[in-house]
């Protein structure tokens, strides 16, 4: 008997919602309309982008992704900015410490 391949267990949209967080969050800054995440998923997955894209309809691309990212607006993984734009939810970080000032006018955080 052969082994079976193992294979994340994502299949059709969750692989395609895990593939855009993850091209957002290389990107948090930055917000992409659905060609911009298209080409960037094609140059993060191109096995996924061939298996679910379709390269010569560009409307069922478009709808695909457009409904993908708002599904993932509305969960709270995106931010929609304008219509059609969409951005990573930026993470916030603190850290708690005493400001160091030196006589030069730089700080640093002192833990």
């Amino acid at each position: 008997m052969t082994k079976k391949s193992k294979s994340d267990g994502l299949t059709g949209t969750a692989a395609i919602k895990k593939t855009l967080l993850a091209v957002f969050q290389q990107h948090p800054t930055r917000n992409f309309n659905h060609k911009q995440v298209a080409k960037l998923i094609q140059q993060h997955d191109p096995v996924l982008f061939a298996k679910h894209f379709f390269i010569d309809d560009r409307s069922a691309n478009q709808k695909l992704l457009i409904t993908l990212m708002s599904e993932m607006v509305i969960s709270g993984d995106l931010l929609q900015i304008d219509a059609g734009r969409f951005k990573a939810v930026p993470v916030e970080q603190f850290i708690e410490g005493v400001i160091d000032i030196t006589a030069s006018g730089s700080a640093y955080v002192i833990n």
